[in-house]
């Protein structure tokens, strides 16, 4: 990396760039979702360049400098050599004409005398001059007569200029025509779909059929394509290489899909209603559905609110209001005498993840749990502060709903019939029994819309919620007061799912690019399944990577190739339980061991205003590099972003197997929605949002839901 500061506003679109500065309104009225959506669409693009300038830097920094990825037929313009050079000589020889001639470049290196790559390489081993026969060489020397400083700035310029919002964007709307839930035709679809288009961008050999090059996961194609170095992965062009030449070329990008058999469920029929206890009837009917919107893409599937691994099963019982559903929650419910055995919990989202909210429900007696998101969580952008919801402003949609999966991630990621194990076509597998991170009760995601009715029904029963602890009472329009119940009314939970024995195949896509040292690799990844549309999850991070292949493909086409082999790959099953990542982990292990330096995880690129990045210990200054060379499009044109603390990783993404599992160095990156570490009390109104400065109060995320949509991408992400 130079030093210079890279600024992203030449990336984007003129109109885009030049509404960044618009003025906002004069009057000191509440901004209401005019204000919000214009920031959106004035700062969209400008985050997703920002994203992509950060992860390009950070990959840039990974493979230590552009001078050290030059290939033998690489292009250099004549202005980036010493002029005192001559080939076959070192840079103290009478001068040359400076014309770049493969020939003599093979000479310097059949005469042992040390490259600038030689040398780079061995300044990221050793951190000092690299060594060749008892001869000591600077990194920014090279007896072949090249800048290096120089060249790394023009490679580093070419890389850094390919990536554009507004190819981003065609990508992003590619990627979301359609909902692509994990294990499903358009879920294959989209795989095979971006092997077509990586192996487009790096010149990579794809036949007409790309389903070809789809493998199952253990074959002799897959370990073929996974493991092999370039050099013996291509050998029909070793074949045509004069054994005169210095060095073997490194082989050409290669694409390929691994497929693996996993447990699945997905969602049959549901049903929840409430009936008076001296009645068989309901008198209230939950609706389990989002809202029809018209510019919403057409649906190829309406995707049900469901929990994927969700328990199928019949619960019935009074409903007990447990807050976010933690260990302390239930006991404090303990505490104050409130009985959850035999009862159907409401919990709210946030806190633990939702899988352990169901489990700590069955574990202290539940039958069932309910999840719904509640607007306290919005941080003031809600409807009773003047917000008017999606689609025409930027509060959250009443019928929204969260999907996700329930399986207990802290226990086990992965396919949980083969924990430990790649889910092979053939392999083993546990019982339902004994699959530990597997829920026990049925549960089922609401949206606050119907929670409504629930919250009505524990009212004035059990004890007031704000008695019970901080936190625990909500903002559910038309709930004036949150109470835990026991309800005396019943609730029905009816969840049907189909059979978790049932396996489905899930597709993992790979690009391999080979490197100059090819015993060390940098892994870029990125989930392509999603529970609808997933505009941002994960789809802002697809197009991302588009953008990064993209630059790579540039490169490739100009002869470079990089100093370590870079693998990009496409997961699949995340939403589940990061399943394509795990299996993968499970199954090269001891290859990713051996050869992955880092692992750099893109999940959500952009769903918000606040860039949030982490990190391991090992990697922390590399993103802080990173983005002190970024221009801030938010700042006043000359301030960088500023990465100070880098947060620690846990779990959550694809990195999980490498980091928690095989100890791979991992960086997580994305810009989210909400206000950071701010209080949510801080933001009770649009004025006190905007005094604190629109890129923390943004407009609320439809996390999971089928509005996390292209059309909501475009006004508000």
């Amino acid at each position: 990396m130079t030093s210079e500061k890279i600024d992203t506003a030449p990336l984007l679109p003129s109109a885009y760039w030049s509404s960044q500065h618009a003025e906002t309104q004069e009057n000191d009225a509440p901004l209401h979702s005019e204000y919000f959506q214009r920031a959106a669409k004035s700062s969209a693009k400008s985050r997703l360049t920002v994203f992509l300038a950060i992860l390009c830097s950070i990959l840039v920094l990974t493979q230590g400098g552009f001078a050290s990825w030059l290939s033998h037929n690489v292009s250099i313009p004549d202005d980036l050599r010493f002029p005192r050079w001559r080939p076959g000589c070192n840079h103290h020889s009478a001068p040359s004409s400076g014309a770049f001639d493969a020939e003599n470049y093979h000479i310097a290196f059949r005469n042992r005398q040390t490259s600038a790559i030689e040398a780079l390489a061995g300044t990221l081993h050793n951190a000092k001059a690299a060594r060749r026969d008892g001869a000591t060489v600077a990194a920014s020397a090279s007896p072949l007569g090249l800048d290096v400083d120089a060249i790394n700035k023009h490679f580093e310029q070419l890389y850094l200029a390919q990536p554009k919002a507004e190819s981003a964007r065609e990508a992003l709307k590619r990627y979301t025509k359609v909902t692509h839930v994990a294990g499903t035709d358009a879920d294959k679809e989209s795989a095979v779909g971006l092997v077509s288009e990586w192996g487009s961008l790096l010149g990579a050999e794809v036949p007409d059929d790309p389903a070809k090059l789809v493998f199952d996961a253990g074959s002799h194609d897959a370990i073929r394509y996974m493991t092999s170095t370039g050099r013996e992965f291509d050998r029909p062009q070793r074949a045509e290489i004069s054994s005169n030449a210095p060095h073997r070329p490194l082989g050409r990008p290669r694409v390929w899909v691994d497929t693996y058999s996993s447990w699945l469920n997905y969602p049959v029929s549901s049903s929840l209603n409430l009936r008076k206890t001296d009645s068989q009837e309901a008198y209230w009917q939950a609706k389990l559905k989002e809202d029809e919107i018209d510019e919403l893409p057409k649906l190829n599937w309406d995707v049900p609110v469901f929990h994927g691994y969700s328990k199928s099963g019949i619960a019935s019982g009074p409903i007990v209001y447990a807050a976010l559903c933690t260990k302390k929650d239930f006991e404090d419910l303990a505490r104050k005498g409130v009985k959850v055995e035999g009862a159907i919990t409401l919990c709210r989202y946030g806190g633990p993840f939702r899988g352990l909210k169901v489990r700590a429900s069955a574990d202290n007696g539940a039958v069932g749990t309910l999840i719904y998101s509640d607007p306290a969580e919005d941080n003031g952008v809600t409807e009773a502060n003047g917000h008017k919801p999606y689609p025409d402003g930027p509060a959250r949609q009443p019928s929204s709903v969260q999907r996700g999966s329930v399986q207990a991630l802290s226990i086990a990621p992965g396919d949980p019939s083969t924990i430990g194990f790649p889910s092979y076509r053939n392999a083993s597998r546990e019982s339902p029994e004994t699959a530990d991170s597997l829920p026990t009760i049925p549960s089922l995601p609401i949206s606050f819309e119907d929670a409504k009715a629930l919250l009505l029904a524990v009212q004035g029963k059990g004890v007031k919620a704000a008695e019970v602890g901080d936190n625990w009472v909500g903002q559910v329009p038309g709930v004036e007061e949150y109470w835990t119940g026991p309800s005396e009314d019943i609730a029905s939970l009816d969840n049907q799912m189909t059979d978790i024995e049932q396996v489905h195949d899930i597709w993992n896509t790979y690009a391999y690019i080979p490197g100059q040292i090819q015993d060390e690799i940098v892994m870029i990844g990125n989930h392509r399944d999603a529970w609808t549309y997933g505009a941002a999850d994960p789809s802002s991070g697809t197009a991302a990577l588009h953008e990064v292949v993209k630059g790579l493909g540039a490169l490739r086409a100009k002869g470079w190739a990089p100093l370590r082999s870079i693998i990009v790959a496409s997961w699949d099953a995340e939403e589940y339980g990061l399943v394509g990542s795990t299996e993968a982990t499970e199954d090269y292990a001891h290859f990713y061991q051996q050869k992955v330096v880092a692992y750099l995880n893109c999940d959500v690129a952009v769903s918000g205003p606040g860039l949030s990045a982490g990190a391991s210990p090992s990697l922390s200054d590399l993103l802080i590099k990173a983005g002190a060379a970024i221009i801030d499009p938010d700042g006043d044109g000359k301030e960088t972003l500023k990465v100070e603390h880098p947060r620690a990783l846990g779990s959550g993404s694809d990195y999980t197997g490498f980091l928690q599992h095989l100890g791979i160095a991992s960086t997580d990156l994305g810009f989210s929605g909400g206000i950071g570490a701010a209080a949510a009390s801080d933001f009770a109104s649009p004025e006190k949002a905007v005094d604190r400065g629109a890129k923390f109060a943004g407009p609320v995320y439809h996390y999971h839901s089928r509005f996390d949509s292209f059309p909501w991408m475009e006004k508000f992400g």
